[in-house]
């Protein structure tokens, strides 16, 4: 099991019902809806592999009427779509979806949800920094929640990785009054991206998605994790261009109303 697996906090910005922790609702779950989940890849070749084998087998695992995994490579460079590639012969239900080049997390994200096919969706890094029965936290909520929302503990970031993400929250905070320490990690009724457009190509995404659904009543619960260190690689979100992209579009939230 994954390290770190906190508690658990009830939240409404609709209506809803109390979600019941009882092993037989995570049952119900299981044998009555589907699940899509979106990877996000990008030059990951050491890390996707294993983090393919590891969610396979957890899906594998449960009671799920019918699930997909969408691979989206955002334009790799290295042997990312080759390993992906090598998965999808063995198992038809990973779908691998490529930009020809690096558009954003935030771009990568958009492709997988418009491609999702099934009742409820969420989305996993290809870094395999979130394993995947870390969504054993989620699931039992969905038959009463429309959103289930994340928040790490402690995710053991160097100094520089702290500033910045602290710097992130406190603008987010000052220019839309919103929190904005959510991961990317979400569960979510995949009708919901019927009502919600998602136009921000960077990180941003997994705050603007909550805001809006919240904003239309959608009814969402909490949960809190640590995730684990990274086994291969580096992270990709450091980077002038990238920050003032950040920055961009939260402005371009502010300006919407959010």
């Amino acid at each position: 099991m994954s390290r770190g697996k906190k508690n658990v906090e009830d939240g409404r910005s609709g209506t809803g019902t109390e979600p019941e922790s009882s092993g037989s609702a995570s049952r119900r779950v299981h044998r009555a809806y589907s699940l899509s989940v979106v990877v996000m890849a990008y030059n990951e070749e050491d890390n996707v592999g294993p983090l393919l084998d590891a969610l396979v087998a957890w899906l594998g695992s449960q009671r799920f009427e019918d699930w997909e995994v969408l691979v989206v490579d955002d334009g790799s460079t290295d042997a990312t779509a080759a390993r992906v590639a090598s998965h999808v012969e063995s198992e038809p239900r990973i779908r691998l979806l490529r930009h020809e080049r690096n558009l954003g997390m935030g771009a990568a994200i958009r492709t997988g949800y418009a491609a999702a096919r099934c009742d409820f969706v969420t989305q996993l890094p290809a870094d395999h920094q979130v394993p995947p029965d870390t969504l054993d936290l989620f699931l039992p909520h969905l038959p009463h929640t429309d959103l289930v929302l994340s928040i790490y503990t402690d995710r053991g970031d160097d100094w520089t990785r702290r500033i910045l993400s602290a710097g992130y929250r406190v603008v987010a905070r000052l220019l839309l009054g919103q929190r904005a320490d959510y991961t990317g990690t979400m569960v979510f009724r995949r009708k919901l991206l019927d009502s919600i457009p998602l136009t921000t190509d960077s990180f941003v995404v997994n705050l603007e998605f909550p805001l809006k659904a919240l904003k239309r009543g959608a009814s969402f619960r909490i949960v809190r994790f640590s995730p684990s260190p990274r086994r291969a690689g580096e992270s990709k979100v450091v980077g002038s261009r990238r920050i003032a992209k950040v920055v961009r579009e939260l402005l371009e939230l502010r300006r919407l109303g959010f």
